[in-house]
């Protein structure tokens, strides 16, 4: 039979945003899944996964890809982020277009602080993709850390309405009360504390006057006695 053979393209359906983390600890992951599921409630579907899990082919997608990744040793790669660690650095891949944003955990004890999330950032840089943020570097505690990178991906998710049509920002805290203007002083304060005027020219003669005859009258009776 002469009919045509036809095929079909698959077609893989990526997330707008994927979240990978490389971890010794779990410090990583906690900071990836807290990510995670803030996007998801402010309408941002997306996909959380260990590095060692991540299909590099998928390095070549457009979709925003953010890294969590801690450092171990003198500044190596967690074990389940030395796959994609060594794929950027040994076979670098063309990522152009790929857009990407790095959060570092480390300790600045050591002197390679947060070392393999700075090659991270370095190297998908140098491959062609697209930093949408200035990378985040975690010292230890990574609360306030965690926030700032979170601000800046909103930050930068507001600025792509096309991409992220469905996106809701977090809502802005209410201007902190201005504090109260002092009341005014009081009549009588202010008039206290207000320096009383000298008295005038005539008024100091005629005190110094009399002051002076009182003294020449003491001193009549002292010689008189």
């Amino acid at each position: 039979m002469g009919g045509s053979v036809r095929f079909q393209k698959t077609v893989i359906c990526m997330k707008p945003v994927t979240i990978v983390f490389g971890t010794v600890m779990g410090n990583s992951e906690a900071c990836a899944y807290e990510i995670g599921a803030d996007l998801k409630k402010r309408n941002i579907d997306n996909e959380v996964l260990g590095m060692s899990s991540f299909n590099h082919d998928q390095l070549v997608d457009d979709g925003l890809l953010v890294v969590v990744v801690s450092t171990t040793g003198h500044g190596n790669p967690p074990h389940n982020a030395t796959a994609l660690y060594n794929h950027l650095k040994f076979e670098k891949p063309d990522v152009k277009g790929r857009r990407f944003a790095v959060m570092a955990l480390g300790s600045s004890r050591y002197p390679k602080f947060a070392e393999c999330g700075k090659e991270f950032d370095q190297m998908l840089g140098a491959l062609g993709g697209t930093r949408v943020m200035d990378r985040v570097d975690c010292d230890g505690d990574y609360g306030r850390p965690l926030k700032q990178f979170q601000s800046g991906l909103y930050d930068y998710i507001k600025s792509e309405p096309e991409r992220y049509p469905d996106f809701e920002p977090p809502t802005p805290p209410p201007p902190a009360p201005s504090a109260s203007p002092p009341p005014p002083p009081s009549t009588s304060t202010a008039a206290s504390d207000r320096q009383a005027p000298p008295p005038p020219v005539s008024r100091r003669r005629a005190l110094a006057s009399k002051l002076k005859r009182k003294a020449v009258s003491v001193v009549k009776r002292v010689v008189k006695a």
